[in-house]
């Protein structure tokens, strides 16, 4: 399978090129993963935004700090202002569903996430996302249609 290259520029001096963005994605978790010289977490950002009232004082906890909002004191807990969300606009500045409030209704939503992809990028994610970071992460290969 051919995969598109994907160049990045971390520095004047550190230039990497990777075979695809999977294959960045496998190096850059592993590299955090494997980290044993401090201390650090790994928050999936899908956690942050759909159970924040649950990651958000654990957060806290894990480092030893007191959760003082929320839901532990207030009664409607965190919420997305949508206000706030969908101001950016992201790359595709013209499509309604663009931005972050938009991104979680499409990719929230099992049918709609996949619908504009195809059956040889559900393979190669399977190819080669490293099934160590996939379980770790709690995500599942899906199969193409």
């Amino acid at each position: 399978m051919k995969y598109i290259p994907v160049h990045v520029k971390y520095s004047d001096i550190l230039n990497i090129k990777y075979t695809s963005l999977g294959h960045l994605y496998n190096e850059w978790y592993n590299a955090y993963l494997n980290v044993t010289t401090y201390p650090r977490i790994m928050i999936r950002l899908e956690d942050i935004i759909f159970h924040a009232d649950k990651v958000v004082p654990q957060i806290y906890d894990c480092y030893g700090g007191t959760w003082v909002g929320g839901s532990r004191t207030r009664k409607e807990g965190i919420s997305l202002l949508p206000f706030v969300a969908n101001r950016n606009k992201g790359i595709d500045k013209n499509s309604p569903t663009s931005g972050l409030l938009g991104a979680i209704i499409r990719y929230g939503n099992p049918t709609l996430r996949r619908q504009h992809y195809q059956r040889m990028q559900f393979e190669a994610a399977k190819d080669i996302l490293d099934p160590h970071l996939m379980e770790m992460f709690g995500y599942s290969y899906e199969e193409p249609y």
